[in-house]
């Protein structure tokens, strides 16, 4: 699982920095689930990250209904073929599953 918090991947150095060090023992191939950047904002995002980490579940934290109306339509588009989940402090996510190693 990588958590990004309010992180940016929103340049080439960021996510190149990103993949170079998630990359060795296979770490970010291993990365199943993966929260999108600050609510799936689309400046803290860029095109390239959600082929550069192909999680098998996208977990937007955000509250469209709210605020900045974050998942920006854009980042959410990316991310889509990756099982998209939004949750917020009334809808969470249960993920049950088996670690190989």
């Amino acid at each position: 699982m990588l958590f990004t918090g309010d992180g940016s991947l929103n340049s080439k150095p960021r996510w190149t920095g990103f993949e170079n060090f998630f990359t060795p023992y296979g770490r970010l191939s291993k990365a199943s689930v993966f929260q999108v950047m600050h609510h799936g904002a689309s400046g803290n995002s860029s095109p390239e990250v959600a082929a550069l980490v192909v999680p098998r579940a996208s977990i937007f934290c955000s509250d469209p209904s709210r605020g900045q109306k974050h998942p920006d339509a854009e980042v959410l588009r990316q991310f889509w073929p990756y099982n998209c989940i939004q949750v917020d402090d009334a809808i969470g996510w249960l993920m049950l599953g088996v670690f190989v190693f």
